[in-house]
């Protein structure tokens, strides 16, 4: 689909704005570059521009969608509503599918103001929600010639449609976009195990103190699970230490998909893992810990003629149901509940209490 086409089959009104209304955006568009590139956290970085997105642009709903490098497929990476964003997991465009896929194509902003009547705009995600988009503006989001992503805009308020004031509002706010989410990219590979994609354990633990400080501060609950691999020098020791890799990322490909949005899943050391889960106490943590304990299990790699695989033991502890003073305590309660799974028979999860002492 050529960058003419798009043009020509836009339909695109003109909003009667006050002068007033004009230099008032303009400066919030100043103001909003300072916001979202205030951390390098990729997770904040993108809350940030769905944020900033809504408020600028006056919209009920706004996503990024970013580049899978292997499939070549954009999917959803973040939508302002983290329940539907549960929902637009499965979603994958190609290049030209959609208008964000057009969007990616084209490297043209794409404004729809009528999406029910244009045949462009694919449907998935209203299906998935059950919902309707009414509007909508999309952006490349391009750094150094190279497209990342896509983000959007849906749905103006108070009935009206998105004009040229708008793509050209939007045209700045994606490029401060997209170089946000470049940096946090580029700090976010220097923060991950390199094997298993998972954050490194310094980076783990400074987010662990800030989450233990953010809910000692609104009195919000906070678990941490500690798990490792059971007789995992065995298995590298009789099958080798490649199988024993494959095992380590397929493990760590298990703990990703169950995170959710604000979790932080971490390679502890070796065959060791941890995951932070604010808003969860200890019956949710052994929840969590047991959905991961089985579909581990489930984990098979071949080697010659048979399937090997593996079990994992697992120790919770949470903030206040727990009562540790400090950040290391908490993490001590946990692993000392991890032993205890060991001690106590393996490939099970174990909640701490005092009974269980000191490691």
């Amino acid at each position: 689909m050529s960058t003419q086409g798009i043009k020509r089959n836009t339909y695109v009104t003109h909003n009667r704005r006050d002068p007033d209304e004009i230099i008032t955006t303009l400066y919030k568009l100043i103001d909003v570059n300072s916001v979202i590139v205030s951390s390098l956290d990729k997770k904040m970085v993108l809350k940030s521009i769905l944020e900033q997105t809504k408020l600028l642009m006056e919209c009920e709903k706004s996503s990024v969608l970013l580049i899978d490098p292997e499939s070549e497929r954009l999917y959803f990476e973040v939508v302002s509503n983290d329940e539907e964003m549960e929902s637009l997991k499965g979603i994958r465009l190609k290049r030209g599918e959609g208008i964000a896929g057009a969007v990616w194509e084209s490297g043209e902003i794409q404004i729809i103001n009528e999406a029910i009547k244009d045949k462009r705009f694919s449907r998935k995600a209203d299906r998935k929600l059950a919902a309707s988009t009414t509007t909508l503006i999309a952006a490349p989001l391009a750094v150094r010639g190279r497209t990342i992503g896509v983000m959007e805009a849906m749905n103006k308020t108070n009935g009206r449609f998105f004009d040229d004031f708008d793509r050209e509002v939007f045209r700045t706010l994606s490029h401060q976009a997209a170089i946000a989410i470049y940096n946090a990219q580029l700090y976010e590979m220097a923060i991950r195990d390199g094997m298993t994609g998972l954050y490194i354990h310094h980076y783990y633990y400074e987010r662990l103190a800030e989450e233990f400080r953010r809910a000692l501060r609104n009195k919000h609950h906070l678990a941490v699970i500690m798990f490792d691999l059971d007789f995992f020098k065995k298995v590298n020791d009789t099958y080798g230490h490649r199988l024993g890799d494959e095992i380590l990322i397929k493990t760590a490909s298990v703990v990703r998909r169950n995170c959710r949005v604000f979790d932080i899943a971490a390679r502890y050391g070796g065959e060791e893992f941890s995951m932070i889960l604010p808003e969860t106490d200890n019956e949710g943590g052994r929840v969590m810990a047991e959905r991961i304990r089985q579909l581990v299990a489930r984990i098979k790699v071949p080697y010659g003629d048979r399937k090997v695989g593996v079990t994992i033991s697992a120790g919770v502890a949470s903030l206040f149901e727990n009562n540790p003073a400090t950040v290391d305590r908490l993490i001590e309660m946990a692993d000392r509940a991890l032993y205890y799974s060991k001690e106590t028979g393996r490939n099970r999860i174990s909640v701490f209490h005092e009974d269980m002492g000191g490691r």
